[in-house]
C-alpha cells in the first residue's frame, strides 16, 4: 500500500524541494565553526574510534558504551572518500590517506552525515503528514522540523543523536503502513529499522513501541480469539526482528556480549546521577524548559490543542496520533522521572510533537469547514506565529557560529603577545575541550586540576593564568573555593586581568551543561561561541589591556598528526610547580595529543 495518498505534483515538488534546501543549510551553514581543533567533547568517540578501524583495517569498536553504528557510517565515508582519491591518483595507499586528510574537511564529513540525516527527518515527516492530513500537512510539518532550533543546533555536531531520530522516524513510517494494514514487508522493515535506531544510540529501542501499537490496532475487527493469536505472533516478529537489526549494526555485540552488558549497565547508570553544573531545579521544569527552547511556547501551547482535535476526529488519524504519542509520553516521561538531564534526550520527541500539530491544524480547518485558499492570511498568520520563535533561534545560531569562538580568540590573540615558551598554566577539570588550545609546540603548558591545592604565583613559575567559565561551571564547592583562592593571590600579587567574552553583555548567564556544546538558553545574549576566557598575566609579561574582537584572525589548518608525532607531543617535557628545571609531566588520556592542539 502507496504510503502517499496521490501522486506529488510539481508545486508540491517545489515546495517540499524549498523546505528540504532550508533544513539542509540550518544545518550545515557554520558546522565547521571550532575548526581546526573541534571542542564538542562527545565527537571524538565517534570520530576517532571510526578512524582508528580505518587505520587498523578492523570493525570492532573500542567500547560499547555508545553502540557504533553510527561509527560505521563515518567509517563508510571516509573509505569511499580515500577510493575516490585512490581512483584518481591522489594517494597511492592507506598509510598516506589520513595523515594527509584536513582535519576541517574530516569533521565536516562526519557533521555533515548528522545534517543529511536531520535533513532526511523533513522528507519523512512530509509524507507522514500528507498521508493523514493532505498536501498542507505535508508542508506544514516538513515546515516545522527544517526550523525546530534543537534539531537544528544538535545536527551541527558528528554525534548519535539526530542519526538515531531518523531511524525512529523511517521506523514509524513503517509502522503507519501497518496500521493501515500493510503487510509481512513493512512489519519486517519496520523491525530492523527499529533495531538499526538502538544500534546507533540505545534509547532508540522507543521506535518498537509505535511498531507494536500498529500490530495491536491493525488487528482488530477480527475475531477475539484469532486477533490475540494475530497480535502475539506480530509482537514476537518484531521483537526478534528487532534484535535481528541490532546485532546487523552492532555485529560485535555477540562476540564480547559482557561488554555490551557493561557498556549498556554503565549508560543506564547515568540516569541517577546529577551532572556537574546541571541546574538544580526540578528536571520536568528542566523538561518544559527545553521543549520551550526548540519550539518556543506557541507551538507547545498548541500541542495539546492538536492532539484532542486528531483525537476526536476519529478515524485512522486518531489512530495515527496514537501512534506518534507512543513515543512522546514515555519519553517525557521517563526523563522526567530520572536525575540526569541533557536537551538532547528529548531531540526524538520533536518530529511526532510537529507531526501531530500539523494533523491538528488540519483536522482544525476540517471541523469549521474553512477553505484554505479563501483565508490564506489567517492561515499564514498563525503558521508564523508557530514557526516564528524556532526559526530566529535557528537563523541567529548560525549567524554566531560564522564567529571566532573565544577559545581561540584567547590562543591566537596570546600568542600574538607572550613570547615562545612562555609558561601558561591552565585551570581545568577534567576536558581539555573547555580551554584555548594552545601550541604545546610554542609554549610549556601547566594543567592545573581544578581539585588541586590552588598554587601561590610567587613560587609556581606560570606567566600567564587562564580561567574557562566552562570549567568554572562544572566546579565542585571545594575547587570553586580553591579557584577564589587563586584567584585572590593572582589579584594580590598584582597579575593584570583581561578577559574574552561571547556575551553582548557582561553578566553571564546561569550555567547550563548544555552550554558547553553551543549556546542555548538565552541564546540572544550571545555573539560568538564559546566560553568566558579570563587571562591573569605575571606583572611585567605582555598582554593587551583590551582586545578588538572586530580584528580579523587567520586560521591555521591542522592535519592528522602521525602516532609517533601524537607520542612525541604527549610526552613533551613541561615545567611542574616548584621546580626550576624541565621535567616531564605527564597529561592524563582526555587530553589526547594532537587531536586538540596544532603540530
Amino acid at each position: 500500500m502507496s504510503l502517499l495518498r496521490a501522486s506529488v505534483t510539481k508545486a508540491e515538488y517545489r515546495q517540499l524541494s524549498f523546505i528540504l534546501v532550508l533544513a539542509l543549510l540550518l544545518r550545515l551553514s557554520g558546522n565547521l565553526y571550532d575548526m581546526p581543533y573541534g571542542f564538542h567533547p562527545d565527537e571524538y568517540q565517534y570520530f576517532d574510534d571510526a578512524v582508528e578501524m580505518m587505520r587498523k583495517g578492523i570493525f570492532r569498536p573500542a567500547s560499547f558504551r555508545n553502540p557504533p553504528l553510527f561509527n560505521y557510517g563515518i567509517l563508510l565515508v571516509l573509505y569511499v572518500v580515500y577510493g575516490a582519491q585512490y581512483a584518481t591518483g591522489t594517494i597511492a595507499s592507506l598509510a598516506e590517506f589520513l595523515p594527509s586528510l584536513p582535519r576541517a574537511f574530516a569533521f565536516g564529513i562526519a557533521r555533515g552525515l548528522a545534517a543529511l540525516a536531520g535533513t532526511a527527518i523533513c522528507c519523512l515527516l512530509y509524507l507522514l503528514g500528507r498521508r493523514f492530513g493532505g498536501r498542507p500537512a505535508g508542508i506544514l510539518v516538513g515546515t516545522f522540523y527544517a526550523v525546530a532550533f534543537l534539531s537544528v543546533r544538535d545536527a551541527h555536531f558528528a554525534v548519535n543523536d539526530v542519526p538515531m531520530v531518523s531511524l525512529v522516524t523511517l521506523a514509524f513510517l513503517f509502522a503507519l503502513r501497518l496500521l493501515e494494514g500493510g503487510g509481512h514487508r513493512d512489519l519486517v522493515l519496520g523491525g530492523l529499522t527499529a533495531g538499526l535506531a538502538a544500534a546507533t544510540k540505545y534509547n532508540g529501542a522507543i521506535a518498537l513501541l509505535p511498531l507494536l501499537l500498529a500490530a495491536a490496532l491493525g488487528a482488530q475487527g477480527a475475531a477475539t480469539a484469532g486477533r490475540v493469536a494475530r497480535i502475539g505472533r506480530a509482537w514476537l516478529a518484531l521483537l526478534l526482528l528487532c534484535l535481528a537489526g541490532f546485532l546487523l549494526g552492532n555485529p560485535y555485540s555477540i562476540f564480547d556480549t559482557p561488554a555490551l552488558l557493561a557498556g549498556v549497565s554503565t549508560q543506564y547508570g547515568l540516569r541517577g546521577i546529577m551532572w556537574l553544573g546541571q541546574s538544580t531545579a526540578p528536571v520536568p521544569l528542566l523538561v518544559l524548559q527545553t521543549l520551550l527552547t526548540e519550539l518556543g511556547w506557541p507551538m507547545l501551547l498548541f500541542f495539546p490543542f492538536a492532539t484532542a482535535v486528531c483525537l476526536a476526529r476519529g478515524g485512522t488519524r486518531a489512530k495515527a496520533a496514537l501512534l506518534a504519542l507512543s513515543v512522546v509520553l514515555p519519553l517525557l516521561l521517563y526523563h522526567s522521572l530520572q536525575t540526569l538531564f541533557f536537551g538532547r534526550f528529548l531531540l526524538p520527541c520533536t518530529p511526532f510533537i510537529v507531526l501531530i500539530c500539523a494533523w491538528g491544524l488540519v483536522g482544525l480547518r476540517e471541523a469549521s469547514a474553512v477553505s484554505w485558499g479563501r483565508h490564506q492570511f489567517v492561515l499564514w498568520a498563525g503558521v508564523g506565529l508557530l514557526i516564528i520563535s524556532p526559526l530566529a533561534r535557528s537563523v541567529y545560531l548560525d549567524v554566531i557560529l560564522h564567529r571566532q569562538d573565544t577559545r581561540i580568540l584567547a590562543k591566537e590573540y596570546l600568542e600574538r603577545v607572550a613570547p615562545s615558551r612562555s609558561i601558561i598554566a591552565i585551570i581545568r577539570d577534567n576536558s581539555p575541550y573547555f580551554t584555548p588550545p594552545f601550541n604545546r609546540m610554542r609554549y610549556r603548558l601547566l594543567n592545573l586540576p581544578s581539585d588541586s591545592p590552588p598554587p601561590d604565583p610567587t613560587m609556581a613559575p606560570a606567566d600567564y593564568y587562564i580561567f574557562s567559565s566552562f570549567v568554572t561551571g562544572q566546579m565542585s564547592k571545594s575547587s570553586a573555593a580553591k579557584e577564589r583562592s587563586l584567584l585572590l593571590a593572582l589579584e594580590r600579587h598584582g597579575f593584570a586581568r583581561t578577559s574574552i567574552s561571547p556575551l553582548r553583555d557582561g553578566e553571564a548567564p546561569p550555567f547550563e551543561p548544555d552550554q558547553v556544546y553551543l549556546p542555548y538558553h538565552q541564546l540572544f545574549r550571545y555573539e560568538r561561541p564559546g566560553p568566558i576566557i579570563v587571562i591573569y598575566s605575571r606583572p611585567g609579561a605582555p598582554l593587551p589591556t583590551s582586545i578588538d574582537l572586530s580584528v580579523g584572525l587567520g586560521r591555521e589548518w591542522d592535519r592528522f598528526s602521525s602516532e609517533p608525532r601524537r607520542r612525541a607531543l604527549t610526552n613533551a617535557q613541561r615545567r611542574p610547580f616548584g621546580s626550576t628545571k624541565p621535567a616531564p609531566m605527564s597529561f592524563d588520556q582526555a587530553q589526547r595529543g594532537s587531536l586538540m592542539e596544532q603540530a
